[in-house]
């Protein structure tokens, strides 16, 4: 179904020829655009693999494909690779309308969040795609749930797009044309945090979805992030003390980086400890983050290892690893 927006060029492939025909499509000739290749449904062993595709020969290409091991019981998404600045967003839509919307600069790990303020440009822009989709692929009953997609914007666009404090509707549409979607969720995003201060009106919210209920606040105004607060961001302390703590010292030990680097890590460690907010940790309820860091980590860990379930990083926000194939296999 044509909807009308934007989006990049995108094929599924669920096996090694059908993705190789498309990236070399005359003989081993590349074609002009540029593809990563990454999995229909979620598979943390390879969604870190940004490789550009074609590679420089077609026998590169194959045995990149090859590891990937496309397959119609585990499809991939061939899409083309757009250079710029990567957003994400959360939305709630109840019976077919956006009650809430956040949007924020995506990060690899999930681990920094900072909204946008939500009178951005870009914010405004991504709330208005967020909307005409929803609005053209309403189905009876209309969709109920969280909603999430994440956009690549033009580095120069985004950029001009940041520094501008006033737009007209007009100027808002104009940039939604810029956005190019590369993902959508029918989850709740982890920069739902970001409405942490507004939790009382997302259960409001929630709560109109039962019969005959009478709320005491107005669920007719969009649930956004706290204008006065989007500077403060989030980050989790347990994978900051070890990315900008411990493995900083490990460089300079090993003479990759400098003491330069070290400070500069230190310092910012300490910005957001003193400055950010953690996304799990509240003086009024500690054992969320007690247990986080005590029990679900520490035993996932041994788990993992008395299992030889290989993994190369942990997600400290969703206690998730992601696990690496090893002979053909994977988890996650």
């Amino acid at each position: 179904m044509d909807l009308g927006l934007n989006i990049p060029l995108t094929y599924k492939v669920s096996s090694i020829k059908e993705a190789l025909a498309i990236l070399h499509p005359k003989r081993g000739a590349k074609v002009e655009k540029q593809f990563i290749m990454k999995p229909e449904m979620v598979d943390d062993s390879v969604r870190a693999d940004m490789t550009l595709l074609p590679l420089s020969s077609l026998s590169e290409t194959d045995t990149h494909i090859r590891r990937l091991s496309p397959s119609k019981t585990r499809p991939f998404v061939l899409q083309q690779y757009i250079a710029g600045r990567e957003y994400c967003t959360h939305s709630i839509v109840l019976k077919g309308k956006v009650h809430a919307f956040v949007a924020c600069r995506s990060s690899d790990m999930l681990m920094h969040y900072q909204a946008l303020p939500p009178s951005s440009p870009l914010s405004q822009a991504m709330l208005h795609y967020t909307t005409l989709y929803i609005q053209k692929t309403s189905s009876s009953p209309p969709i109920t749930g969280h909603f999430s997609l994440d956009f690549l914007v033009d580095e120069k666009v985004a950029e001009r797009a940041e520094r501008i404090l006033d737009v007209s509707n007009r100027q808002i549409e104009n940039l939604q044309k810029e956005l190019f979607p590369i993902e959508c969720n029918p989850r709740a995003h982890t920069a739902v945090v970001l409405l942490n201060e507004t939790a009382e009106d997302m259960a409001e919210a929630y709560l109109t979805l039962l019969p005959n209920y009478d709320g005491t606040i107005s669920t007719r105004d969009l649930i956004v992030p706290n204008p006065k607060k989007t500077n403060t961001g989030y980050y989790w302390i347990g994978h900051d003390f070890v990315t900008k703590v411990l493995l900083p010292v490990l460089e300079v030990v090993r003479f990759k980086k400098g003491i330069r680097h070290l400070l500069s890590e230190w310092i910012e460690f300490g910005k957001h400890v003193l400055l950010w907010k953690d996304g799990t940790y509240e003086m009024w309820d500690p054992w969320p983050a007690w247990w986080l860091y005590v029990v679900l980590l520490p035993g996932t860990f041994w788990v993992s290892i008395w299992e030889g379930r290989w993994w190369s990083r942990c997600n400290v926000s969703t206690g998730k690893f992601f696990g690496i194939r090893l002979g053909g296999g994977h988890w996650g």
